[in-house]
Order: structure tokens, then C-alpha cells, then sequence
């Protein structure tokens, strides 16, 4: 595999954190997502489909039609993008912000 057992030990029991490297090996050798491992070891931000939110949603955005869809993309994307120019400008968040 190419990692040494006392880096595979190390990672195991938590003694040290898995460098990107090592997730990549690691996936391979486990025929594994690479991006799953690299999730795992903290390199990646945690997909959406672990929020239960992103679940309610997809399920709504698939009874909705094609127009619909268009439409709520645009809208988020106007969401995002003022959001965006608020943290850019470094103006607090609120507290609805906060509980997200």
C-alpha cells in the first residue's frame, strides 16, 4: 500500500490526523471513494447528503418541473451571491445564520 504501519497505527488510534496522501492510498488499497477517505480524514468538507435537509430537498426538487427548477436555481444563486457581498464586507451574522 505504501504507508508504513506505524502511520496506519498513528492514524488508527488517533494520534495523528491522515495527510491527503495517505487518505488516497488508502482508498485505493480499500477500492474505496477516494473522495469518501478525504472526507474521513477532515480534507474535505462533509457532503451534503449528511445533512437531513438536503434529503427534504431532493425529494421536492424531484416532483418539480423542469421551469420550477430553473427558477429556484436562480433564486439561490441570488441568495448566495448576497451573502456573499455581506461576508466580503464583513458584517455580522444574524442569529438565523448562526443556527445553520
Amino acid at each position: 500500500m505504501g504507508v508504513s504501519h506505524t502511520n496506519v497505527n498513528n492514524v488508527v488510534n488517533g494520534l495523528t490526523r491522515p495527510d491527503a496522501d495517505f487518505c488516497i492510498k488508502v482508498a485505493r488499497a480499500l477500492t474505496e471513494s477516494p473522495e469518501y477517505v478525504l472526507r474521513l480524514g477532515g480534507h474535505l468538507s462533509p457532503h451534503p447528503r449528511d445533512d437531513p435537509d438536503f434529503e427534504v430537498i431532493r425529494s421536492l426538487w424531484d416532483k418539480l418541473p423542469r421551469w420550477k427548477k430553473r427558477d429556484i436555481v436562480m433564486q439561490l444563486r441570488a441568495v448566495a451571491e448576497e451573502r456573499e457581498r455581506y461576508d466580503v464586507q464583513g458584517t455580522e451574522k444574524s442569529a438565523e445564520d448562526e443556527e445553520l
